[in-house]
């Protein structure tokens, strides 16, 4: 009898055990400590007698640094997000209106360019109308405008048997070789 109480004894040392390692393994492998740090877990006793299992609490080191770890990723989010908006307001925004400008010039470059050959255009235009014998008139108020009369628009008719044209091929009077 006093065997069978040692042999219960040491496969509940070992129940123990393999629950205590199984506890340290989901700490450290999924780095879940506040589900385990205040958690007793009971196993189904062994020949009717229960078997206790050590409440296993992180130490304050370990939770610390996974403090740390959260924190110092937060950081660097908000440390890379800074950086992208400082290069985007430092970079990319300045080499936008650079462009922007350059095209702008261009285009009242251009604008001025229209502007004067139109003028020049016109006063050629004035210098025209003042010359005799190129047939410009100026027009007479009293006299009525000149209207254009209308003229009559005639359907096309489409015949509704068309011949079709007869086409001859083309005669070979030598045979055609390479």
């Amino acid at each position: 009898m006093f065997t069978e109480t040692k042999t219960v004894t040491k496969q509940q040392r070992i129940i123990a055990l393999k629950n205590r390692q199984k506890k340290h393994s989901q700490i450290l492998g999924n780095s879940i400590v506040k589900r385990t740090s205040n958690y007793q877990k009971r196993s189904k006793p062994i020949n009717n007698q229960k078997v206790i299992v050590e409440d296993f609490s992180a130490p304050i080191w370990l939770k610390s640094l996974l403090v740390l770890q959260k924190s110092s990723s937060i950081v660097c989010f908000l440390i890379v997000s800074a950086m992208l908006i400082l290069y985007g307001m430092t970079v990319y925004a300045p080499q936008q209106w650079t462009r922007e400008f350059n095209r702008l010039k261009k285009l009242q470059k251009d604008e001025r360019q229209i502007i004067s050959t139109n003028e020049v255009v016109k006063e050629e235009l004035v210098k025209q109308t003042h010359q005799r014998g190129n047939g410009l008139v100026n027009p007479d108020p009293s006299t009525p405008p000149v209207f254009i009369k209308e003229t009559p628009v005639n359907p096309v008719v489409l015949d509704k048997n068309p011949s079709k044209p007869v086409i001859k091929p083309p005669e070979v009077l030598l045979p055609l070789k390479y």
